[in-house]
């Protein structure tokens, strides 16, 4: 079943995907997960911020993001096979108005492939690990991807390590950051390898990325102050 709201396949968004289900039945003979199946339908708003819903502390922007701006969910399927689409109210900022858009993710990571990287590089931060333990990979707000587990690489320099999680498609990846020997925290920056350093992020953590906060402007007190 097509639903007129999730727009022209001309769409940027959509040209990756054939097909868009938002009945059960059809996502399921596609080869979608049945958690995701389970989703849809009418209550399929209320259903997906029900999942999240553990995450509220973890993932406190997300989680309040969810809360006001969701307003449908569906799964797609292109020629990496399905993923879960999330529309929301107010996602593109084109200057004068926000607009409706939407984020696309994967299936989740595996207890396998989350646990295999912790061996790799040590325990990850809790909002990172709750995001893949959902999705393996995210479509962000600006097109990046927060990469699946098995696509995160260390950086080293002489005084920090840095975890690559998001793919802009530049040389400057966005990386997790940790002084050398220590703990990896939810301190998101953007490393330069030219200069062997980093600077601040648009967002400072995976929570703040996935709802792009440091860039959207409508009321703060929607999502938390």
């Amino acid at each position: 079943m097509m639903n007129e709201d999730w727009g022209h396949p001309s769409e940027s968004w959509r040209r990756d995907l054939s097909t868009i289900y938002t009945s059960a039945d059809d996502a399921r003979s596609a080869g979608a997960p049945d958690a995701w199946c389970a989703l849809l339908g009418r209550e399929a708003v209320a259903r997906t911020r029900a999942v999240w819903e553990p995450s509220a502390n973890a993932l406190p922007l997300f989680h309040a993001y969810l809360a006001s701006q969701l307003v449908d969910v569906a799964v797609g399927v292109g020629a990496a096979g399905p993923v879960l689409l999330y529309r929301f109210r107010d996602w593109i900022d084109d200057g004068d108005a926000f607009l409706p858009g939407v984020m696309i993710a994967g299936r989740p990571a595996t207890t396998a492939d989350l646990e295999q990287l912790e061996r790799q590089v040590g325990a990850l931060p809790v909002g990172l690990r709750t995001v893949w333990a959902q999705h393996g990979f995210v479509q962000l707000k600006n097109g990046s991807i927060l990469v699946q587990p098995d696509q995160a690489r260390v950086l080293a320099t002489p005084t920090h390590d840095y975890l690559a999680i998001v793919d802009s498609g530049s040389d400057m990846p966005t990386c997790l950051r940790r002084p050398q020997g220590t703990a990896w925290t939810d301190d998101v920056v953007v490393f330069v390898p030219a200069r062997g350093t980093a600077r601040p992020g648009v967002s400072p953590s995976v929570d703040a990325l996935l709802v792009d906060w440091a860039t959207l402007r409508w009321p703060p007190d929607t999502i938390g102050g």
